[in-house]
C-alpha cells in the first residue's frame, strides 16, 4: 500500500513503479527510458526512500530520495518550512525532486532525453543531476534495470469493454427514471392473457385437429407417412408467425407511457 506521507513504503519496485508513474506524465519530454534513468540514480543513492546517509549524523551526509547534501540539503529543508511540508515524507521528496528538475537542474530533462540508451541516460542523470562522489555506474545501471522490469511488469488495470451499438435500423430502448424498475406486464395484461386462455386453447386445438385431417388424407390417398408429417412440419415452419396470429391474434402494443395496449381479440374459427 502506497503511504506517500511515510520515508518508504513496500519494496523498491514498489517505489520505483510510483516514482516513474509521477515522472512520465510531469515531464512529457522523458519516455520510461529516462525514467529508469533517474529511478536507477535514486535507487543507487537511497533505495528510493527518504533516509539519512548512513554514517553522517544530521544535518550533515545526504538527505532524501536523491541523498540532497550541504547547501542542496539546506535548500531542501528550507522548501519544505516554507511550504509547510514533512521533511520525512515521500512526496515532499518528490515535490523537492521536481522543484529542481523544473528550476536549477531543468537542462537534465534535454540530456538525459537525448542520450541514446539506458547506460547512457542513467550516466547523464548522474553527471548532471547527482555528481555524486561515489559514482558506482554499474549500480545504477542495475537498480534502472530493476526498475524497468518492475515498470514493464506491473499490473495495469483493465477498462471495460464498453457495449457494442445497437445494429443500424433499430431503436435504442428509452432510458429507465431512477428509482423505477421496468415491468413490461402490468396486471391488466396479466388479467386479459388469462380471460383469452380458452380461446388460445381452442385455437391450438383447431390446429392439431386441421394437421391430423390432413395427414390421414395423405395416407389415404397413398403418401408416404414420413414425408407428409415432413411437409407438414416445413409448413408450419415456414408460417410460423400466421399461425402464431391465427392462435394468439395480433402483437400487442406499447404506448408513450410505457403501458401494455391488448390488441384487438380475433375470434378462432
Amino acid at each position: 500500500m502506497i503511504d506517500e506521507s511515510k520515508s518508504t513504503f513496500g519494496t523498491f519496485e514498489d517505489r520505483a513503479i510510483w516514482l516513474i508513474g509521477k515522472l512520465l506524465p510531469d515531464f512529457p519530454k522523458w519516455g520510461p527510458m529516462d525514467a529508469y534513468a533517474c529511478a536507477g540514480n535514486l535507487g543507487r543513492e537511497s533505495d528510493i526512500q527518504m533516509i539519512q546517509e548512513g554514517g553522517q549524523k544530521p544535518p550533515n551526509g545526504g538527505w532524501g530520495l536523491a541523498q540532497w547534501t550541504g547547501p542542496r540539503r539546506t535548500q531542501f529543508m528550507d522548501y519544505c518550512k516554507r511550504s509547510g511540508k514533512d521533511p520525512n515524507a515521500m512526496s515532499s521528496g518528490y515535490a523537492f525532486l521536481f522543484v529542481e528538475l523544473t528550476g536549477p537542474f531543468a537542462n537534465v530533462i534535454d540530456l538525459v532525453a537525448a542520450a541514446p540508451d539506458l547506460p547512457s541516460k542513467v550516466a547523464a542523470f548522474e553527471q548532471h543531476y547527482e555528481m555524486a562522489g561515489v559514482v558506482a555506474e554499474g549500480d545504477r545501471l542495475a537498480f534502472a534495470t530493476r526498475a524497468q522490469n518492475a515498470w514493464v511488469s506491473r499490473p495495469v488495470p483493465v477498462k471495460p469493454t464498453p457495449a457494442p451499438p445497437p445494429p443500424v435500423g433499430t431503436t435504442p430502448a428509452p432510458p429507465v427514471a431512477k428509482g423505477t424498475t421496468m415491468n413490461p406486464f402490468s396486471i391488466g395484461s396479466l388479467i386479459s392473457l388469462v380471460s383469452s386462455a380458452p380461446s388460445i386453447i381452442q385455437g391450438v386445438m383447431t390446429i392439431i385437429s386441421e394437421v391430423e385431417a390432413g395427414y390421414k388424407k395423405g395416407v389415404a390417398a397413398g403418401g408416404d407417412p414420413v414425408t407428409i408429417i415432413e411437409d407438414i412440419i416445413n409448413a408450419l415452419v415456414a408460417n410460423k408467425g400466421a399461425v402464431a396470429s391465427a392462435v394468439l391474434g395480433p402483437e400487442p402494443s406499447v404506448s408513450t407511457s410505457g403501458a401494455i395496449v391488448a390488441a384487438p381479440k380475433v375470434a378462432v374459427k
